[in-house]
């Protein structure tokens, strides 16, 4: 949709060419919006479910607080150095290839730790964590202003915000779910935690 200088653009549209664009949003609410929500729900649960393995987890890798603590750091240390570079990338491989690319390596990155033993391999995963999910949330951000006008990105950005909210609401009883699985087929539940959440979730959408 073509942006306009003027702050009531939408005011001097027509009847019939409100209705258009109105419709147009709808299309758009269904076809990008809402794959962009549930993207972002998949981040951050990806991104705090290291919060709740860390009981089972830290006992059973040997991991202390101020391991555990370093790792945490090293996540967004890698989190925030990527956020241009990774913005740059997608500026010239384009929003579809370069978030779907992305959450597949997230996705990826996060079911590896279902399968580590020691702390250097967790130490590892939290790096490339931080550097595949950089780009997801100013990538979802900037990708959505190539559909919405600045007068009207609001909304698209409140329904993109509000799909983190209901993570937080809903990631801890899926937490909880899956953590219950724990000596089912010889995984402990943070195993079983890492793999739903890091690669099913993401394949899921990365394939839609």
């Amino acid at each position: 949709m073509a942006d306009s200088s003027s702050p009531g653009h939408t005011k001097q549209l027509s009847e019939q060419q409100m209705v258009a664009l109105q419709s147009a949003e709808r299309k758009l609410f269904w076809r990008v919006l809402v794959l962009n929500m549930a993207l972002m729900f998949v981040n951050y649960i990806d991104r705090t479910n290291l919060s709740f393995a860390s009981v089972q987890l830290n006992r059973d890798i040997g991991l202390d607080k101020a391991t555990y603590g370093l790792g945490a750091g090293l996540f967004f240390a890698t989190y925030a150095g990527m956020q241009v570079p990774a913005n740059m990338a997608m500026t010239k491989i384009g929003g579809p290839i370069w978030l779907g690319t992305i959450a597949l390596c997230w996705g990826i990155t996060a079911a590896c730790f279902a399968a580590i033993r020691d702390i250097p391999e967790f130490l590892a995963l939290r790096c490339l964590l931080g550097f595949f999910e950089a780009g997801a949330l100013p990538g979802m951000w900037s990708y959505l202003t190539h559909f919405y006008s600045k007068q009207r990105i609001t909304i698209p950005l409140g329904y993109l915000m509000g799909s983190l909210i209901v993570s937080q609401a809903l990631g801890a009883p899926l937490a909880a779910g899956l953590m219950a699985l724990d000596g089912h087929g010889g995984l402990r539940g943070w195993q079983w935690l890492f793999m739903v959440e890091g690669e099913d979730l993401d394949h899921g959408l990365v394939d839609r």
